[in-house]
């Protein structure tokens, strides 16, 4: 017997707020709306097919939508996970990431983002319908001052966890030219990550918040969205039970999302590489033993907790 495959997506232009599905199946299908990811109307579909193709969806610009698609053999939520931020590059849910016991993450929980400072009206309503209730920001003080964030309406509370690696000080980052380079700087800056006392200090503190209820949903955000988050990221997506392969993939989509932003005549160091991901992978191992230990050890994670809470 062959088995069924269903691919589908949705996406979201981030300047005109366009939104299709795509959808690759064998079988007929039918997609349902909902306000939140946990209140769909089933009583009609708002469209439905048979097989795959790309279609246009009539939805609000300035609110997040979700979706339910139901085929004879399968339902999946769907939403889309670049955020369509027209201020913003490196907006992203990390709802919809398939776990290792076949759960996936819960949607419109972890958005992580690039810096809030060019947010316009409409991106700061879209926010508030997630609705953000929690800003952690992991960017400097001299960061913040000069690019202070714009905050939405529904946020409760603004966290700064400053992580500021000795290893990415000014004169270093000048002296990046090669790939080579990038790779030598950005292991001493992983090494930090996983040992500095003031930096497992913020991440401690992010983690404690992520780990209770009442703060989410919540972004979590450094210049980028790169390095900072992209490691928080990882993290949060390890202490949920995803493989490392999705937790890769997700690090390195940031090259896709900044690719408008970046120059063509960009520092190595502003392009993600699987390398520099692993690289911390293994200095946790060397250092910890397992990445569940420096979790559950060294950032007091309750892993049983968070995926009792955060997986559906």
């Amino acid at each position: 017997m062959t088995e069924k495959r269903l691919i589908a997506a949705i996406k979201r232009n981030r300047e005109t707020k366009a939104a299709i599905l795509r959808i690759q199946t064998d079988e007929p299908w039918e997609l349902f709306i909902g306000r939140t990811p946990k209140e769909f109307d089933f009583s009609d579909p708002i469209l439905y097919g048979f097989g795959e193709g790309i279609f246009p969806l009539h939805i609000p610009r300035e609110r997040r939508t979700y979706f339910v698609l139901r085929t004879p053999s399968e339902e999946v939520m769907l939403a889309e996970r670049h955020l369509p931020m027209t201020g913003g590059h490196n907006f992203r849910d990390l709802g919809g990431i398939k776990a290792r016991n076949g759960k996936h993450v819960r949607w419109g929980i972890f958005i992580r983002t690039d810096d809030l400072r060019s947010l316009t009206d409409e991106d700061l309503r879209y926010l508030s319908s997630i609705p953000i209730t929690t800003v952690v920001d992991f960017r400097s003080a001299l960061e913040q001052s000069e690019d202070p964030d714009r905050l939405p309406e529904s946020v409760m509370q603004y966290l700064h966890c400053p992580i500021t690696p000795k290893s990415m000080d000014k004169e270093t980052l000048e002296k990046v030219k090669t790939m080579a380079d990038a790779e030598t700087v950005m292991r001493n800056m992983y090494m930090e990550l996983i040992t500095d006392p003031n930096i497992l200090d913020s991440y401690r503190t992010f983690f404690s918040l992520v780990q209770d209820e009442t703060n989410i949903p919540i972004l979590f955000h450094c210049a980028a969205g790169r390095d900072r988050t992209g490691f928080g990221a990882a993290m949060i997506l390890y202490a949920l039970g995803v493989a490392k392969d999705e937790i890769i993939d997700d690090y390195v989509r940031s090259n896709v999302c900044l690719a408008e932003k970046i120059s063509k005549n960009a520092s190595p160091l502003e392009f993600q590489q699987p390398v520099f991901l692993n690289t911390a992978f293994k200095m946790i191992k060397e250092q910890y033993g397992t990445v569940d230990s420096f979790l559950t050890n060294t950032l007091n994670v309750d892993l049983e907790k968070v995926r009792e809470s955060y997986l559906y």
